[in-house]
């Protein structure tokens, strides 16, 4: 009957122990990870083209600048435009927060017909009237 009381008693405290331990942090919790990087550009949310104009003028000068930095570069199968994501400090889990002096960037996302990825930074920086190609990312 002692043993029969003894379990009743222990499966409660033992869900009650690891409720805290787990809702307390007490054990690693598991980080947030932030967007995927490629060339140093993470890759948010594809861009929503509302201004045909200005998304065509992206894509031209992504095209460009992309020919110019990879040169001899595979085919290229499928490309994007998309907004820039997070950065997240991988021991800390905090977002790691860019200043730039105005406002820049899309980012531009090639696959090639060899399986590589590639990313530019595309856009208007700071006042400029003229859209720009970053090869490297932030």
């Amino acid at each position: 009957m002692k043993s029969a009381i003894r379990r009743a008693v222990r499966a409660p405290a033992f869900l009650v122990f690891s409720s805290v331990v787990l809702g307390c942090g007490l054990l690693p919790n598991e980080r947030p990870t932030g967007d995927r990087v490629v060339d140093g550009w993470p890759i948010g949310a594809p861009l929503a083209c509302e201004d045909a104009r200005r998304c065509q003028a992206l894509t031209l000068v992504a095209r460009e600048g992309f020919d110019e930095h990879y040169a001899g570069h595979a085919e290229i199968v499928d490309f994007g435009l998309y907004t820039e994501g997070a950065l997240i400090d991988p021991k800390t889990g905090d977002k790691i927060l860019m200043n730039r002096s105005g406002g820049c960037c899309d980012v531009a996302l090639f696959r090639l017909a060899d399986g590589t990825e590639h990313a530019l930074g595309v856009g208007y920086p700071g006042i400029s009237t003229t859209p720009m190609a970053f090869p490297e990312g932030p």
